[in-house]
């Protein structure tokens, strides 16, 4: 009961509430105007026209400008109104400066070892040119001397991932985008909390929308008591705003520099089948350690530091310390990156469909 109770008047049902009412009262709106006001139904249907050809000018996706293009022409009365109330937003305008400032970041920090890709050009000049693509479109290098291990379960992620967090000695970064109580965040979170005590600097990335279901209402709150420093990416609010659809997916965690995990693996039960939601659950990761462990810890400054709009010295995260054992592990080659929605640059689609070409 006490559940039925929580759920009717938690915060997640009054933020659904309110955005059904939201577009509830536009629709009305609109709708009343055509009937009532025959200037304003004109002025409606101009307003879409106008915005049709304000889409086939961008520089956008066609399967993007298409989609608005239709929805607009078969409901003209109101559907060039509801494209620009998603263009037109102070907040996104924000949101996309404050990430592109800090994006940028990636340029002056990590530079190309020259040598390193020198040998890649040597090696295979078809895979040199889509690695100085992400090189010159998002400042991301291509590194050697880097130990990589596919993980092909979440059952041997979450082994994995606590052998190192409980070898941390400086930091532990992790970014998510869906953490949930039980038996795999709780024992990471007691390995965060003996960490935070040892004097290790612990910060944690969560997408709101992503742990809406399965953590607290601002849940960061209750990790700062821990020692843990935490921030929920983009909070979700009850507005009808085009910023709620920018959400942080990725996987990231890196400790002290010198080892990384990325993958498809969240930080819940469901993921080490230790709760079955849809059957058994297959996913992977990889674990770096190394020289491109330095682009990891990049990746998460910079989001981190958009989050707190504050600025920190990067090098004073980024390891310059090689693990000789690495060298064994033969001389592939390693380029971390990552995407943004604030750049008209469709980085990881441009990358994937290289690939497969």
């Amino acid at each position: 009961m006490k559940k039925v109770i929580k759920l009717l008047f938690g915060r997640r049902t009054f933020v659904i509430i309110l955005l059904l009412l939201q577009v509830y009262l536009i629709v009305f709106l609109l709708i009343q105007s055509r009937t009532r006001f025959h200037t304003a139904s004109i002025t409606l249907n101009t307003i879409s026209i106008i915005a049709v050809f304000y889409i086939m000018s961008r520089k956008d996706k066609s399967e993007y400008k298409i989609i608005w293009i239709v929805m607009i022409m078969i409901v003209p009365l109101f559907g060039g109104t509801l494209y620009l109330m998603f263009r037109l937003q102070s907040s996104v305008e924000r949101f996309q400066r404050r990430f592109s400032k800090y994006d940028a970041q990636a340029f002056t920090v990590l530079k190309q070892d020259g040598d390193v890709f020198e040998k890649l050009r040597a090696d295979d000049v078809d895979i040199a040119v889509q690695s100085q693509y992400l090189i010159d479109t998002i400042g991301y290098p291509v590194y050697q001397n880097t130990y990589a291990e596919y993980i092909p379960s979440g059952e041997q992620y979450f082994i994995r991932l606590t052998e190192e967090l409980k070898r941390a000695e400086h930091y532990i970064f992790l970014e998510y985008f869906i953490i949930a109580k039980g038996i795999m965040w709780d024992t990471i979170l007691g390995i965060l909390k003996d960490k935070v005590n040892k004097g290790v600097d612990v910060r944690v990335i969560y997408d709101d929308m992503g742990c809406m279901f399965s953590l607290p209402d601002k849940y960061f709150k209750t990790l700062a008591k821990m020692g843990i420093r935490s921030i929920a990416f983009n909070p979700f609010r009850p507005f009808w705003t085009t910023l709620q659809n920018n959400r942080d997916h990725r996987k990231i965690a890196v400790i002290d520099g010198k080892v990384a995990f990325t993958g498809g693996i969240n930080l819940a039960d469901e993921y080490i089948n230790a709760k079955k939601r849809f059957g058994h659950w297959k996913d992977s990761a990889v674990m770096l350690r190394g020289d491109a462990v330095r682009s990891f810890t990049v990746m998460f400054l910079n989001m981190w530091d958009s989050l707190y709009n504050c600025e920190e010295n990067f090098y004073d995260f980024l390891s310059t310390d090689s693990e000789p054992e690495i060298n064994k592990y033969g001389s592939g080659y390693v380029q971390p990156y990552c995407d943004s929605p604030v750049d008209n640059e469709y980085v990881g689609e441009n990358i994937y469909l290289q690939i497969i070409n």
